[in-house]
């Protein structure tokens, strides 16, 4: 591995958690608003 391979990987991997966060803040907000729309067809 060189040196200037290692400041990408970095970003790369700060990029990929960054990714994550968003996806896992988006499944939340999926599954609350599927949720409520199950409510309200019920009712």
């Amino acid at each position: 591995m060189t040196k200037e391979y290692l400041p990408h990987q970095k970003r790369v991997m700060d990029e990929h958690e960054e990714l994550c966060g968003r996806i896992k803040e988006l499944e939340a907000y999926i599954a609350a608003t599927s949720l409520l729309a199950c409510c309200m067809s019920t009712a």
